[in-house]
């Protein structure tokens, strides 16, 4: 069995729903944790929320702090993300009829209220500022009541507070980050004009006055944003009902490298972009921006949820090979900056349709081959990195993406879950390291690591070092 101080995860979503919720009583988030707008409370997942999955519909909560604390899931990066108007609206900014509306409510749990916001929203940063006060009403305050009473979250600015909430039993430390450049504005209306560029870097230089300024912001997110190009993202049932054409595929932009300038600023706190979501020409222009202008390696890149997508070292390629996902030259320059690979625990992108299928077929050992996916993943950035010479284990970690807009991989679908994945993990890494004739790694490091070591790396290790590293006052 494996064992492990804490789980750190560095991309979900627990407030969605609840803030979403919390809309008609004027985005109050409620104290008591029975209650729909409050980010405590823990849904039980009945037989007609499990048959959703079939259609990568997740009506469930996922990454309640609840479903947390029975998991040990003790540091959050909490993403905030304001609901994109092309999930609710066509391509020419008119709403959606009742049953799209109802399609997009299933598929993210928000709420009719939530939707209709959005619907008519022409500017995203309002909604932004409402989940960051959200979060603040409840910091540490203890739950009144029920089996987590007493327990509280904490949210943190530096690396002193995260290292004081984990030391505290009855916290969680939450730290922030922005999935969607959005969220500061642009994109909202960009099909009648263009947004105030002065004003979107006057919106920056607000959230890093925050008393908890984000450690991270996702660049692109589903849909155009007018600072470059996104990744197409989007499939099943919700891809039916959203255009994501617009912008896809396209280079970083003036705009966007001028916001990317901007949010790297050291000098009111730098923000680290998160590279997911950006097209494959878009992250090539990040990273020629760096190289350029900050000089190569000296800037931490964040993948906060992604899947890799294969390459010449792995034979009949079981991975999910799309723009979305990361090639072996993504995850070298990930690692050389000393930045994160955060593993997203999403069926549509850790593997092929084909192993995805074959899983399903399997009866037999079914947490152990669903895990299997996940170590899938571990030991290809390990052995990517190991041929480069780098450490291998010191830049995977988890970013499940909980509560987005996910189809979880079997048996591993929410917070509570994560124990139970680690035990297979160890698993699957004793397994690797005591093969005839030892892993097939070069590096003598990184074949000298104990699996529990690389384990704890995994689940908190690497996710924490990062944040000690960039979250200075």
């Amino acid at each position: 069995m494996a064992t492990f101080d804490f789980i750190a995860d560095i991309h979900c979503h627990p407030e969605m729903k609840p803030f979403g919720k919390s809309y008609p009583q004027g985005f109050r988030h409620d104290p008591d944790p029975r209650q729909p707008n409050n980010v405590w409370k823990r849904d039980r997942v009945d037989f007609l929320e499990s048959l959703g999955l079939l259609f990568g519909l997740t009506k469930f909560r996922q990454s309640d702090l609840s479903s947390g604390t029975l998991g040990r899931v003790r540091l959050l990066v909490v993403s905030l993300y304001p609901l994109e108007r092309g999930f609710v609206t066509g391509a020419n900014g008119r709403r959606h009829g009742p049953r799209i509306d109802a399609l997009v409510n299933l598929a993210t749990g928000v709420g009719p209220a939530c939707i209709d916001a959005t619907q008519a929203t022409r500017d995203y940063f309002p909604t932004l500022e409402q989940q960051y006060e959200f979060w603040r009403q409840l910091d540490g305050r203890p739950v009144p009541r029920g089996p987590h009473a007493g327990r509280h979250y904490r949210l943190c600015r530096t690396a002193q507070d995260v290292e004081q909430a984990l030391n505290d039993p009855q916290a969680t430390a939450v730290v922030f980050s922005i999935e969607g450049a959005h969220a500061f504005g642009p994109g909202a209306i960009f099909h009648e004009k263009p947004f105030d560029h002065a004003l979107l870097l006057e919106r920056i230089t607000k959230v890093k006055k925050w008393p908890h300024r984000p450690l991270f912001v996702t660049l692109m997110h589903h849909f155009y944003n007018e600072l470059g190009g996104h990744a197409p993202s989007l499939a099943g049932i919700v891809a039916l009902s959203t255009n994501q054409r617009h912008g896809r595929g396209e280079p970083l932009n003036d705009l966007g490298r001028e916001v990317v300038r901007r949010l790297l600023d050291p000098a009111d706190g730098r923000i680290l972009i998160d590279i997911k979501h950006m097209s494959r020409q878009c992250r090539d222009d990040y990273y020629r921006l760096l190289d350029q202008e900050y000089g190569p390696h000296t800037v931490p890149i964040v993948v906060s949820h992604g899947a890799v997508s294969g390459s010449a070292l792995v034979a009949n390629n079981p991975f999910l090979n799309e723009e979305i996902n990361f090639d072996d030259d993504d995850l070298i320059r990930v690692a050389r900056s000393g930045g994160l690979f955060g593993i997203q625990l999403d069926q549509r992108r850790i593997a092929s349709a084909e192993v995805i299928r074959a899983n399903k077929n399997q009866l037999d050992r079914g947490r152990w081959r669903w895990a299997g996916l996940v170590w899938a993943q571990l030991r290809h950035v390990a052995e990517v990195l190991d041929h480069d010479g780098l450490p291998a284990w010191n830049t995977a970690c988890l970013g499940t993406d909980f509560d987005g807009i996910v189809n979880p991989i079997r048996r591993f679908q929410t917070h509570d879950d994560l124990p139970r994945l680690a035990d297979f993990l160890l698993e699957h890494l004793e397994a690797y390291f005591n093969q005839r004739g030892g892993p097939p790694l070069q590096v003598a490091a990184n074949r000298e690591l104990p699996p529990q070591e690389i384990l704890n790396r995994f689940l908190g290790g690497n996710a924490l070092a990062l944040i000690q590293q960039q979250l200075v006052a």
